[in-house]
C-alpha cells in the first residue's frame, strides 16, 4: 500500500547486531521471517518483514508500546523483537473446543483488545494520513522501545485505499460483490470514530502473554490503517475458521456479542461485515499463493458470511 522503495533486510544481520540467540526453528512466510530467539536471556521473537506492509505494521507495534499490543523489546526501522507469548490460553482453542460459550468468551477478549488499541491515539484524524511513511517516533535504531509518542506514525493507510481492490474490481457488478462495493462506498463516505486500526483482528493475532495465574492478551501482526473503528470488528465473525464462521446461527449470535462488548450499532456492524467480506473474497480470488481450489473455497466461505450478514440486515433469518 506504500509507494516508496525498500529492500528486505537479511535476518542474520539482526541476530548479530542485537546479540540474539536462536531458540527454535525459523518460520518464513510470504510476508515475514519470524525467528524464536533469546534476548538478554528472555524468550522473544524476531520479526523481519519481507514486504512493506509488514514493516509498517512493526512501526505501529512500536508506537503502541505494549498498550493492547505485544511489547517491543528492541527495534529499528526494518525489524522488531517482541516479547514471546508463553501463556497457556488460546482464543482459537476456546472458540473451537468450548462450544458457544467459549466462542463468545473469545470474541469478548478480541473486542477488549481492539478497544484498547483504538483508545491509543483515539483523536487521530484522516488529515494525519497524507504523507509517505516516515520513521517511528519511538526509540531509535537498536534501542529498547519506550513510551509511545502522542502522534501515530506518519503515512497510515486510509480505508479508502484499503478497499481499492473491491471498489475498482466490481464496477457495474450486479451480484453480491457489487452490493458489497456499494455498501463500502457509503460507509467510507460517512466514517465515524476514526482511530488507528489494527486491521486484522482475529483469534490467531491476539495471544496470551500471561501465565497460569492470569491471562494477558495482546495483539500482534497489525496492518497500518486508520479509519472507522467499527471496521476492526468485522473480521472476527469470519474466524477462527471458515467452518466455524458458517455454523448456522453463529453470525447472529456473534454480532450481538460484538455489539454489546464494543458498543456498536448492529446495523452498522452488519454493513461493515458485508463490505469486508466482499474485499476479503476479492483478495482470496486473486491470491496466487493459494492453489485454485483453496482460494475458491475460501472466497465462497467469506461470501457466505457476507450474504448472511446482508440477510440479517434485511430482516431475513439465517
Amino acid at each position: 500500500m506504500n509507494d516508496h522503495r525498500w529492500t528486505p533486510p537479511d535476518p542474520e544481520s539482526f541476530l548479530r547486531r542485537w546479540d540474539l540467540l536462536p531458540d527454535g526453528p525459523a518460520i518464513t512466510t510470504p510476508s515475514s521471517h519470524v525467528i524464536p530467539v533469546r534476548y538478554r536471556g528472555a524468550p522473544a521473537m524476531l520479526k523481519v518483514p519481507r514486504i512493506l506492509e509488514e514493516r509498517d505494521g512493526g512501526r505501529l507495534m512500536v508506537w503502541w508500546a505494549g498498550r493492547g499490543a505485544a511489547p517491543v523489546l528492541v527495534h529499528d526501522d526494518d525489524a522488531i523483537v517482541l516479547e514471546r507469548a508463553l501463556g497457556p490460553h488460546s482464543l482459537t482453542c476456546w472458540a473451537l473446543s468450548d462450544g458457544p460459550d467459549g466462542d463468545d468468551r473469545a470474541t469478548q477478549v478480541l473486542c477488549a483488545v481492539a478497544g484498547e488499541l483504538h483508545a491509543t491515539g483515539r483523536a487521530v484524524g484522516l488529515a494525519r494520513t497524507g504523507g509517505a511513511a516516515g520513521t517511528s517516533g519511538a526509540a531509535g535504531t537498536g534501542g529498547a522501545a519506550g513510551a509511545a509518542s502522542d502522534a501515530p506514525p506518519e503515512g497510515l493507510v486510509t480505508l479508502e485505499r484499503w478497499f481499492a481492490d473491491l471498489l475498482a474490481g466490481t464496477a457495474g457488478h450486479e451480484g453480491f460483490l457489487g452490493q458489497a462495493a456499494g455498501t463500502a462506498r457509503a460507509l467510507l463516505d460517512h466514517q465515524r470514530e476514526v482511530v488507528t486500526l489494527h486491521g486484522d483482528i482475529h483469534h490467531g493475532n491476539v495471544l496470551d502473554f500471561g501465565d497460569e495465574t492470569a491471562a494477558r492478551w495482546r495483539a500482534i501482526d497489525p496492518k497500518f490503517l486508520v479509519g472507522d473503528r467499527a471496521f476492526d470488528y468485522a473480521n472476527i465473525v469470519c474466524n477462527p475458521s471458515h467452518d466455524v464462521a458458517r455454523t448456522p446461527g453463529r453470525l447472529a449470535r456473534q454480532v450481538s456479542v460484538i455489539c454489546a462488548a464494543a458498543g456498536l450499532d448492529r446495523a452498522r456492524l452488519l454493513r461493515w461485515i458485508v463490505a469486508w467480506t466482499g474485499l476479503s473474497a476479492t483478495w482470496y480470488l486473486g491470491d496466487t499463493w493459494l492453489p485454485h481450489a483453496e482460494r475458491e473455497a475460501a472466497a465462497a466461505a467469506v461470501l457466505g458470511v457476507g450474504q448472511d450478514a446482508l440477510a440479517l440486515l434485511e430482516g431475513r433469518g439465517v
